[in-house]
């Protein structure tokens, strides 16, 4: 009974060793089962059965290699100088580059494919939000010109539509009292002056044409002081003053503030109400720091509101502010819509796509790059089987690409396929050397 339960453990050994090895390294497989032999003759053969169906992987250490101070993945066994910039080479220390070596066969049973690097046209697309926003310079202030009590207001609260000609306030104002009843007094003298007159055709006299200046001249300001032509044409058919005087929204829009209520003072600096027109919005986009540098103005951008009624917008980034802010960490962009028909509300929210505009680079494809605590890498095929990690700078990715700005040039090889294997066997062969270095 003990040696059955004996075997069993070290059968159970064996196993566990050998998905250890799978994950770091094939090779310590094999010398598992090589203990397990000596110690155990009774299971060599299943054992050599078990080691058969493992690929086999080797590696290779050199013990002094060469580097370019400035491009790490510029290495030869032997001093010289850099072809890229030049300087020399410095002997790098013993074990710092762990060749992989993996056979044609080894190659297949684990997928491992390797892809050149190429130079390609590369863009990126940079998904963010955005916020449809009232555009500033569409907005109205309605502010008196003179001084008054709000008698009465007919808007009662922001976001309320309005169109042009509605009643929005109702003032009472005993100088704007007094200047209606100037101008009535101009009028009444023109017409009395004309009556006087032997020919009362006559329109060249030096005096009516004087005072017709004069009541034009004190119409405009009415005009300017917010008395529309309605209220106009109604003081001159009455020839008398209104005491209550109604003011008229001077477009169409919505109240987006409301600074006076029913019963309060007002002067010429008080802001009773803002009018924003809607026929034209923007969408402000956040840009988060890491997208500044790859987005520039005039880069073309897509975004689309959560309504489907309402259609997807085209056009061209425009950035208003590469400041970031303190909450969010963003900068500002912005794009004018047209929104003829009020369909895009303000506050609502967009999602952005911006196309950056596209440039050449060294490129590799997306599965290459290994994105470790340490760094980004690519397992780099320097032929027969040998892969070597090597750092790499990556720039712009797109679906299937992304740029090698340093670390790689045009026609090297990468793995794009069982890299991860690759890297772990390096990284285990690397610690094993500092280990038995000490």
């Amino acid at each position: 009974m003990q040696p059955t339960v004996r075997r069993i453990g070290l059968y159970l050994l064996m196993v566990l060793t050998a998905s250890l090895s799978v994950a770091g390294g094939y090779h310590s497989f094999t010398r598992a089962v090589a203990q397990a032999e000596m110690s155990h003759p009774e299971m060599s053969s299943a054992a050599s059965a078990a080691s058969a169906e493992i690929p086999m992987m080797t590696t290779k250490e050199t013990t002094t290699t060469y580097i370019c101070p400035m491009h790490s993945h510029v290495v030869q066994d032997h001093p010289g100088t850099c072809p890229i910039c030049g300087m020399d080479l410095v002997a790098a220390e013993a074990n710092q580059h762990a060749d992989v070596i993996v056979d044609a066969a080894t190659q297949q049973k684990l997928g491992v494919r390797v892809a050149t690097a190429v130079e390609k046209r590369l863009t990126r697309e940079v998904q963010t939000h955005g916020t449809v926003a009232i555009d500033q310079a569409a907005i109205t202030h309605m502010s008196p010109k003179y001084e008054g009590w709000i008698r009465k207001l007919h808007v009662k609260a922001v976001g309320e539509q309005v169109r042009a000609g509605d009643v929005i306030y109702e003032i009472y104002s005993p100088e704007l009292i007094i200047r209606q009843r100037d101008y009535l007094k101009l009028v009444e003298r023109r017409i009395q002056l004309r009556q006087m007159l032997p020919d009362p055709g006559a329109t060249e006299n030096e005096t009516v044409m004087m005072l017709a200046q004069e009541s034009l001249r004190a119409r405009q300001r009415l005009f300017y002081e917010d008395i529309d032509a309605i209220v106009l044409r109604d003081i001159e058919s009455r020839r008398e003053p209104l005491d209550i005087v109604p003011v008229r929204a001077p477009r169409d829009g919505i109240v987006t503030e409301i600074g006076a209520r029913e019963g309060s003072f007002v002067r010429s600096e008080t802001n009773v109400i803002s009018l924003a027109d809607t026929a034209r919005v923007w969408i402000d986009i956040a840009l988060y720091e890491d997208q500044l540098q790859w987005t520039k103005d005039g880069d073309e951008l897509t975004a689309r509101v959560d309504d489907p009624a309402v259609p997807e917008f085209t056009g061209r980034l425009h950035i208003v502010n590469t400041l970031l802010d303190s909450q969010t960490r963003t900068a500002t962009a912005r794009l004018e819509v047209a929104n003829p028909h009020g369909r895009l509300r303000p506050g609502q929210y967009a999602a952005v796509n911006v196309k950056t505009q596209a440039h050449k680079g060294i490129a590799v494809p997306r599965t290459a790059l290994l994105r470790t605590g340490a760094g980004e890498l690519v397992m780099r095929h320097t032929g027969d089987g040998h892969f070597i990690p090597t750092p790499v700078h990556a720039g712009i990715e797109s679906a299937s690409w992304v740029e090698i700005r340093d670390g790689l040039q045009e026609g090297e090889e990468v793995a794009v396929n069982g890299q991860f294997l690759l890297a772990a066997e390096a990284s285990m062969q690397d610690t094993l050397a500092r280990m038995s270095s000490n």
